[in-house]
């Protein structure tokens, strides 16, 4: 094959060399092709990786952690502990859910306090077991009513409309 050696600063327009190496900083004009990935020379087992076309995914360990695809992004562990997703920010930070076809909206924040909450008038809802309107174990209605086993708060589970409220009790 072709071998390309450069050393200090270079500009380099076209190359169809096997094997680069270039030490100092190069700018390359157009488009810059790469088969796979990009590794870290001492530490092969991590990479940029693009396995497939509209996929980048990052390795760490040799192991998948971070995948950005046409359908999202998928954060993972593979070495049997917990997966974290952490966002920070010196003046805060926010995880903001967006369904941009209906306009819901869901954040978690923390900004000098821990927030949950629906962006829209919609309300939350909390399942177990899946989201089958069998498994709705908890409502939070825009106006702030709880349904405990219901998604309707101002009716009990049997019909009736008398049933115990859980509200805010200030003293006078």
């Amino acid at each position: 094959g072709v071998n390309l050696l450069i050393t200090g600063v270079s500009t380099i327009t076209n190359s169809n060399a096997t094997h680069s190496n270039v030490t100092g900083v190069s700018t390359v004009g157009g488009d810059f092709s790469i088969a796979d990935k990009i590794i870290h020379t001492g530490d092969t087992n991590t990479a940029l990786r693009f396995p497939a076309a509209d996929l980048v995914t990052v390795e760490t360990g040799g192991t998948e952690n971070l995948r950005i695809s046409g359908t999202g992004v998928t954060v993972s562990t593979n070495n049997g502990g917990d997966s974290e997703f952490t966002v920070e920010g010196s003046g805060g930070a926010s995880v903001h859910l967006k369904d941009s076809g209906s306009g819901e909206h869901f954040r978690l924040s923390a900004n000098g306090q821990a927030s949950l909450y629906a962006v829209t008038s919609m309300p939350m809802k909390f399942y177990t077991g899946g989201t089958a309107s069998g498994n709705m174990r908890m409502c939070l209605t825009a106006t702030g009513n709880v349904g405990i086993g219901t998604e309707d708060p101002t009716v009990d589970v049997t019909g009736l409309t008398s049933r115990l409220g859980v509200g805010i009790v200030t003293a006078a």
